[in-house]
């Protein structure tokens, strides 16, 4: 019986050479989803920030400001930020 030869080439290493391991002792940082929505009304602007990992939700109101709406949207996520911090 003939022996069969493979065409896959096995990668290359130098004699003497270390393997590289890609684990760390040190933990890895986790990266986290949020989805954040608001709600601009005539008299209140609502804020809903919710973590996609855990299904964790936190809730702010604040008034509207119809001058400008970008105030009461900045308002909104200023109030769920920090709460989103201390967890």
């Amino acid at each position: 019986m003939a022996a069969s030869t493979s065409s896959r080439q096995q990668p290359q290493r130098e004699i003497g050479s270390k393997a590289i391991s890609h684990a760390s002792a040190e933990p890895r940082p986790t990266t986290q989803s949020y989805r954040l929505g608001v709600d601009v009304g005539g008299t209140f602007t609502d804020v809903l920030l919710v973590e996609e990992t855990t299904g964790g939700t936190w809730r702010a109101k604040t008034p509207s400001t119809p001058a400008d709406q970008s105030v009461g949207v900045r308002n909104g996520i200023a109030k769920v930020a920090p709460t989103r911090a201390s967890h």
